[in-house]
């Protein structure tokens, strides 16, 4: 039922007023969750219908599509419609916490979080490159729990491809933005080599476990918005 989707609001706003989530209780955090978890497409105004008759999407075959539910300073509530092969490229969540609800579909899921927190520089030789840890590499498939990602760990840094159409439900804590140091940026993952790596950093992890991030600056953003109505919200 839709008036799900206006609690999560009235939860989220309850929980992320302050930009600084830290100041949140893990059970504000845990109940924004919890109602994720109940949330159906029905709850936002859509069924599968709705993507698979959409003449947008056949306009752009090679797209993700972004459906904004509402916006604000210290959060942003939408939906990301994937169709079957399609790839949102390995990207960050700078200072973020990010709670995701796969609301249909199957969705393959990679995830990597910095072996240094700050992003540092780790291999000999390359000041580009930043050196990452492997936080999953599974398939998810609806119904599933909502996941949540931290500015530090969880699997900040992500690659999602979809195995069959689906979408995801997002509620991000705060928002992407440009102008308060928070952008996107999007990676190219490598195999790493122990050798290549300042052995104060190692701890334990091995070839398996680290991988090499670099900064793809040639990166072509293939998100489109898609037209969208979602249940009024009382703001």
């Amino acid at each position: 039922m839709v008036y799900l989707l206006q609690k999560l609001y009235d939860s989220c706003k309850e929980a992320f007023t302050s930009r600084n989530l830290n100041s949140s209780s893990p059970e504000l955090l845990e109940h924004v969750r919890s109602l994720m978890d109940e949330m159906t497409l029905a709850d936002l105004g859509l069924d599968e219908e709705f993507f698979i008759k959409s003449e947008y999407i056949t306009k752009f075959p090679q797209a993700v599509f972004y459906l904004p539910i509402c916006m604000c300073q210290s959060f942003s509530i939408c939906i990301f419609y994937l169709p079957q092969s399609s790839v949102i490229q390995l990207h960050d969540h700078p200072d973020m916490t990010v709670l995701c609800k796969l609301l249909f579909g199957s969705i393959h899921v990679k995830a990597y979080d910095w072996v240094d927190p700050q992003g540092r520089p780790q291999r000999v030789g390359d000041s580009n490159a930043k050196l990452a840890r492997l936080f999953m590499q599974d398939v998810f498939t609806a119904p599933c729990e909502p996941s949540v990602l931290y500015p530090r760990s969880g699997g900040n840094i992500h690659a999602l491809t979809s195995i069959t159409e689906c979408a995801v439900l997002d509620v991000l804590v705060p928002p992407y933005s440009e102008e308060l140091g928070r952008p996107c940026t999007y990676y190219l993952d490598f195999p790493c080599e122990l050798d290549s790596i300042d052995g104060t950093v190692l701890h334990g992890h091995t070839e398996q476990t680290l991988a090499w991030l670099t900064e793809d600056k040639s990166h072509h953003d293939n998100v489109k918005v898609l037209p969208y109505e979602p249940p009024p919200i009382v703001f």
